[in-house]
């Protein structure tokens, strides 16, 4: 069991996206080359995780971003676009503002 955490980078929204496969050199290939690492298919992932089939995309590099942990909640893989942790404090901050 996966769980990708997918940003979408023009606004910041996160969604977990669980997925049923074992993380191997396959699937680091596809999030990090392979079809997986275009936004046309992290699109569908994304619209998939928020309940709305219906978003898709074109094809591109840099309009979301992803973390994928383990079952355990290990660290599998990353995007160098995923925010660092002082991002990511900065984007909990702004929300907090919202409120």
């Amino acid at each position: 069991m996966l769980n990708i955490h997918i940003r979408r980078n023009s606004d910041g929204k996160r969604v977990v996206y669980c997925d049923d496969s074992e993380w191997d050199a396959t699937r680091e290939y596809m999030w990090a080359e392979g079809n997986y690492a275009c936004d046309c298919n992290r699109s569908i992932f994304f619209s998939n995780a928020t309940g709305n089939d219906d978003d898709c995309t074109d094809c591109g590099s840099d309009g979301f971003s992803v973390r994928i942990c383990d079952e355990a909640g290990n660290e599998v893989y990353v995007d160098d676009n995923w925010p660092s942790i002082d991002g990511d404090l900065a984007h909990l901050q702004i929300e907090r503002d919202k409120q």
